[in-house]
């Protein structure tokens, strides 16, 4: 596997959590009205739809601690890129652990969120 796939997927998981945990408004960029999510099995279409649902998703604030990133290249024709994410979140003094799922598709010389699936685990 490509180091550079490896490389884009941390830089990739770097960027979205640090954002989503001090401002979830600013993934918008990320998204494209193409792009879908499924939250806990809810899903949505399109970035308008998806920044409904990020910037609700913690209210009162959230930080992610990311314990894997697996990544692979996800197509022979194109530099998509196929992420998994798993780790905790704390949220309301609640801590939680966490799967997600992203392909990333390029758009010039960086990648946009196509698909994104989260899955949460029930609180014990």
């Amino acid at each position: 596997m490509s180091a550079d796939v490896d490389n884009i997927a941390k830089q990739f998981a770097d960027h979205f959590y640090s954002t989503f945990d001090t401002a979830s408004v600013g993934l918008e960029p990320l998204y494209r009205e193409a792009s879908m999510l499924t939250w806990d099995g809810s899903p949505s279409l399109g970035s308008v739809e998806i920044m409904k649902v990020l910037p609700a998703a913690f209210k009162g604030g959230v930080t992610h601690q990311v314990d894997a990133i697996d990544a692979q290249p996800a197509s022979q024709n194109a530099a998509a890129i196929l992420v998994q994410v798993t780790g905790s979140f704390t949220n309301a003094g609640t801590a939680r652990k966490f799967t997600e799922a992203f392909q990333l598709l390029p758009d010039g010389s960086s990648y946009y969120i196509h698909n994104h699936i989260r899955r949460t685990a029930e609180a014990s």
